[in-house]
């Protein structure tokens, strides 16, 4: 923000700077005996994209869009796109630039109004690839899903998407452009037997 023609600076006022929805998971009761151990592992569907829907310009809006999910006492995953070099060389986890809790207070710019970023503002995360918890096997061979579902009981889901301002795409020459965003869950029904292997 830039208060009164001064130099804009990292703040933790975070209201209605991005889109946030909450929802509810639920498996459904089983009174069959048969089923009472079945859970639902719960992960990105195939569907999932961001996708930037105007010419190819150069821009890639798609780049700075970030999708978190919050999963009730779990864990806050942090979604995106890669770029195809990226993609081919880092298996869907990729290093981010995103400001933290200690850059409250620091400059955003090193000199505003020029628009190289003060590196001691922002910290590197971790960002997957949106169709990174497909529900398949990674490379050590656990399920990629994003939680799982006891029988009979529901997980509560916290969705936020934004523009990063901190990514190297956000740049003044997107502002205006349109994209598209998809974002779907799929589930299957798994055993305590294969959750335990």
């Amino acid at each position: 923000p830039i208060l009164e023609n001064g130099v804009p600076v990292y703040d933790d006022d975070v209201s209605e700077k991005y889109i946030e929805t909450e929802f509810w998971l639920k498996t459904q009761y089983e009174s069959n005996e048969d089923f009472a151990d079945r859970k639902k592992e719960v992960f990105i569907s195939e569907d999932s994209y961001i996708r930037y829907d105007g010419e190819e310009d150069g821009t890639r809006v798609d780049l700075a869009i970030r999708i978190s999910i919050e999963v009730q006492n779990g864990f806050t995953y942090i979604l995106g796109l890669g770029t195809d070099e990226e993609k081919n060389q880092s298996n869907g986890m990729y290093i981010r630039k995103a400001a933290s809790v200690s850059s409250i207070g620091k400059n955003v710019f090193v000199d505003f109004p020029k628009d190289e970023l003060n590196s001691d503002a922002y910290q590197p995360i971790v960002m997957y690839d949106l169709l990174y918890y497909d529900g398949e096997l990674d490379l050590t061979g656990k399920t990629k899903s994003l939680f799982t579902i006891d029988s009979a009981s529901a997980q509560k889901v916290t969705v936020r998407i934004w523009l990063e301002g901190c990514d190297d795409n956000c740049i003044n020459e997107i502002a205006g452009k349109e994209l598209s965003v998809v974002l779907k869950f799929d589930s299957r029904e798994i055993t305590t037997e294969e959750t335990t292997e």
